[in-house]
């Protein structure tokens, strides 16, 4: 159960990440069509980042638009320590 959309993104990492807490923030943008979801691409590890693993894969993006009302999901690299976007 989830009472936000925040609340279902994290549920959703918890499930398909292996390190969920790099999850920072999910934002909607001001039109309302977009989901922003920022990620701490620091917290992989070198290997992850030279095979080029990145959360938001197509088929990531794919599987949250299943689940929420957006017509676009975003994922952006974030700083862990501000929230905002790197």
């Amino acid at each position: 159960m989830a009472d936000s959309y925040e609340e279902i993104v994290r549920a959703w990492f918890r499930k398909v990440d292996s390190w969920p807490r790099r999850l920072v923030s999910v934002t909607g943008t001001d039109d309302g069509e977009t989901l922003q979801i920022h990620v701490d691409q620091d917290r992989l590890s070198a290997e992850d980042r030279s095979a080029g693993v990145w959360v938001g894969r197509e088929s990531d993006r794919e599987a949250l638009q299943r689940l929420l009302p957006y017509e676009r999901v975003e994922f952006l690299a974030a700083d862990a320590v501000s929230g905002e976007r790197s």
